[in-house]
């Protein structure tokens, strides 16, 4: 018997471990933003974060483009609206209301737990900026890297 030879599971937990890694580091870009071309060229790039985080956790387009449709409602409603007469709280409470659907979709198998957890952590990160500009500028960023996900996981 070769005792040395790797479990398919090990493989598992490694490319989960890096799914989790590459989630937490475009959470890391929804909240702060780009330093340089070199962020640009790590995250939006050919083999880049959402790239590889795409090309790993790739479901149901169906159900992440579902998320992304209101994604993309929302931001036309930041769009239309100046900063002194958005409803903040309303617009809080339509991201809010993602995630529990988002949870349903991925109960029933449809997108991956990392997916799941890109799209908590992202809304909760919007959520929870006080500052108008900013919390603006995150929508904005969170609907980019969604929507390269998007385009990274559609398959040819």
């Amino acid at each position: 018997m070769n005792y040395n030879r790797q479990s398919p599971y090990n493989n598992q937990a490694i490319n989960n471990n890096q799914n989790s890694q590459e989630m937490k580091e475009l959470i890391t870009y929804i909240k702060e933003g780009i330093k340089d071309i070199n962020d640009l060229k790590k995250i939006f790039g050919e083999n880049g974060l959402i790239q590889r985080f795409s090309e790993r956790d790739n479901k149901s387009n169906n159900q992440m483009r579902k998320f992304y449709s209101e994604i993309v409602e929302i931001y036309q409603e930041i769009s239309s609206s100046s900063t002194q007469t958005l409803n903040k709280d309303k617009i809080n409470t339509k991201l809010a209301m993602i995630e529990p659907r988002a949870y349903y979709s991925k109960q029933r198998n449809n997108i991956t737990n990392d997916f799941f957890n890109f799209i908590k952590e992202g809304i909760e990160t919007i959520i929870i900026t006080s500052d108008n500009n900013e919390w603006v500028e995150k929508i904005i960023r969170f609907k980019m890297v969604y929507e390269a996900i998007i385009a990274y996981s559609t398959k040819g």
